[in-house]
């Protein structure tokens, strides 16, 4: 298994998640929300366009190599939702 980089480790047995939407859609609060320890953005393809979660995942990868800390993106997948 290769070597985790120490700086990039978070030592804590939970994460943070934030749902971004349209009041957190640019870097402003995408970077506030990095910054109050998100380590995870969750991406809603159910609302906005592609074009708009493109913009959003770029500011947060540009975050990431400002930072030198990684974060993960899921994502709820456009469609009919299931009951």
């Amino acid at each position: 298994m290769p070597a985790v980089n120490e700086t990039m480790r978070r030592h804590r047995n939970t994460e943070i998640v934030a749902a971004l939407g349209p009041a957190s859609s640019d870097a402003a609060p995408i970077r506030a929300l990095f910054e109050a320890s998100a380590d995870v953005f969750r991406l809603n393809f159910r609302h906005g366009e592609q074009a708009q979660h493109k913009e959003r995942m770029d500011i947060i990868r540009g975050i990431e190599r400002e930072t030198g800390r990684p974060s993960s993106t899921p994502s709820t997948t456009a469609g009919k939702a299931r009951t």
